[in-house]
């Protein structure tokens, strides 16, 4: 082989092998960046259906929001599908098992931690399609769009930005023992005091009450008992027992609260314990919270007897005015305008104990994303859009909810309708942080039953009683407190 022909071989070699670095470089360039662990991947511009499950809000509730996202995400389907409370989470478990769920479902405040196994946290950063529509030259449009980096939120931004229950209750730790966020809520509701005022007009009461013994004495001007069968005419509150009172357990749990019980504290249950702010340290102030509860509805309290197990449902006799109070959240306005439309009622916030210890309790529904998901970052991106504070805006003005954002209290302050629950925003929490409260509730429940049966002593043996009784439902509760 001559000497110009072996120059030509190594001339084409290097081309060659410069030919395939270059194709290489190429190909590299060109495939999508690896996607952290639990992340979806999608393409600029494909078509994306996410599926959102709720118990609680209705279509029209959420069409603005929707509308507003896809409007913005011409190539973003969302379908919204309401469920009735009693057979929503069922049909949640078993679609999730199935894998048949929604990309997106709302999740009780007080699931949150049981279904961290089933929710996919919110990323640092999300890879969201940024898709818009361009005139093709030819005629006709086409979708033209990138995939973008958007931070995911830190738990100083969901405490700064939300109220203060907001962060306890979606962010826990993962195995690794970082924060991570849960779920993101559109609004939280607070519980209050709902009032008959031509009922308080009649029983001379000027204002509704601001403590318990302004409670407690306008129970006595507004309960009217028939002298001779005892029998309940008219109900001073809807108060002191367990099943046919809405949300007894939120009640009885802020009583304690109040009264200066530490319910539960690093991720275990302590209501049993003493509390640093009792000075009495032979008093348990959450069995002195249920003693006080039970005795409205305990025949031999003749001066606050107002209540019994035989009394219709809280809200049915609210709104029969069988009942001059009650107790509940904004939700309840509209059940009770069904029941009797006419009805003139008016909403205060909770009675307080004392000024150091102002308390009121959390109870709302939040967003989470399925970690099923073929579309966890978008599904994501959605909920982050809808949370935000100009999004929500038309969301809370439907549905007349307390806001979940610290910025927008003021400006619901301004609502008489808002005004009683946006009040107490920055003083509601919620305790139970464990993973199943529907056990968590009945057990309340059934230590309030046996509170009511097991009256009638002396002081000091009813204190013994009711602690007891609180001594054991802790040691229930605790047992599916944490995973």
């Amino acid at each position: 082989m001559n000497d110009q022909l072996k120059k030509i071989l190594i001339i084409v070699g290097i081309v060659s092998a410069l030919f395939i670095v270059i194709m290489v470089i190429i190909l590299l360039m060109n495939v999508p960046p690896r996607q952290p662990s639990g992340t979806s991947t999608i393409t600029p511009t494909e078509p994306i259906t996410l599926q959102y499950w709720s118990a609680f809000d209705d279509n029209e509730d959420m069409s603005d929001i929707i509308a507003d996202y896809t409007a913005l995400h011409p190539n973003v389907t969302i379908e919204f599908r309401k469920f009735r409370f009693d057979e929503y989470e069922k049909e949640l478990l078993n679609a999730l098992a199935e894998d048949r769920g929604p990309d997106i479902f709302s999740v009780h405040n007080t699931w949150v931690k049981g279904y961290t196994s089933k929710l996919a946290p919110m990323p640092q950063t999300l890879n969201v399609q940024r898709v818009q529509s361009q005139k093709k030259a030819l005629g006709g449009d086409s979708l033209v769009g990138t995939i973008a980096s958007v931070p995911g939120y830190t738990p100083k931004y969901m405490r700064d930005t939300f109220v203060p229950t907001v962060a306890d209750d979606v962010m826990f730790s993962n195995e690794e023992g970082n924060m991570m966020i849960y779920a993101l809520p559109l609004y939280v509701d607070t519980l209050a005091l709902f009032y008959n005022p031509r009922l308080f007009n009649s029983a001379g009461i000027a204002q509704p009450p601001i403590n318990w013994n302004e409670f407690e004495e306008d129970v006595k001007k507004l309960t009217v008992i028939a002298p001779e069968t005892h029998e309940i005419l008219q109900s001073g509150a809807a108060f002191g027992t367990s099943r046919n009172i809405d949300r007894a357990f939120d009640i009885l749990s802020v009583l304690m609260e109040q009264n200066g019980t530490i319910m539960s504290k690093d991720g275990r249950v302590s209501f049993q314990e003493q509390s640093p702010y009792i000075k009495m340290s032979n008093i348990n102030p959450a069995a002195e919270a249920l003693r006080f509860y039970t005795d409205f509805a305990w025949v031999t309290k003749a001066d606050v007897y107002t209540w019994n197990q035989d009394q219709p449902n809280s809200v049915e006799s609210f709104s029969q005015e069988r009942a001059a109070m009650m107790f509940g959240y904004s939700y309840h306005m509209a059940q009770i305008k069904t029941k009797a439309p006419g009805l003139q009622f008016e909403v205060a916030p909770l009675p307080q104990k004392q000024p150091e210890l102002k308390k009121t309790y959390a109870n709302y529904w939040a967003q989470g994303v399925s970690n099923k998901s073929k579309y966890q970052d978008m599904a994501w991106d959605f909920i982050m859009f809808a949370s935000s504070q100009d999004n929500v805006k038309p969301y809370l003005e439907k549905t007349q909810s307390p806001t979940a954002l610290r910025a927008m209290i003021d400006e619901q302050l301004q609502n008489d309708t808002t005004r009683p629950f946006a009040s107490q925003l920055l003083i509601a929490g919620n305790w139970y942080h464990g993973i199943n409260s529907s056990a968590a509730e009945k057990t309340f429940l059934d230590m309030i039953d046996t509170a009511l049966t097991s009256k009638g002593g002396d002081i000091s043996e009813e204190r013994r009683v009711m602690e007891e009784l609180i001594n054991r439902a802790s040691q229930t509760i605790s047992q599916t407190y944490s995973q």
